[in-house]
């Protein structure tokens, strides 16, 4: 159990609540996919099988939450600004 605890922690230890909500958004996505795959597989059709799609709106859900964990992960692991230097 400790093992899937520190999967949904950060590097400094906390809770990440972007990598819960990204990976139940995919596993979620995967396993309604996989149930209309074996709908489709189990009745019988005349033509050639078809799999259900995925939409585009839940393909860019889940690259939105990719895109916000890695850009968390930067903010989170970049050095901090010196507010002397100049530009800052």
């Amino acid at each position: 159990m400790t093992k899937l605890a520190e999967f949904f922690q950060d590097g400094k230890g906390t809770f990440s609540a972007t990598r819960l909500g990204f990976l139940l958004w995919v596993i979620s996505t995967l396993v309604v996919w996989i149930v209309g795959s074996i709908n489709v597989i189990n009745n019988p059709h005349p033509h050639p099988l078809t799999f259900p799609g995925i939409p585009d709106q839940v393909v860019y859900i889940i690259g939105a939450l990719m895109t916000g964990k890695v850009w968390q992960s930067f903010s989170e692991n970049a050095p901090p600004k010196d507010p002397s230097a100049p530009g800052a």
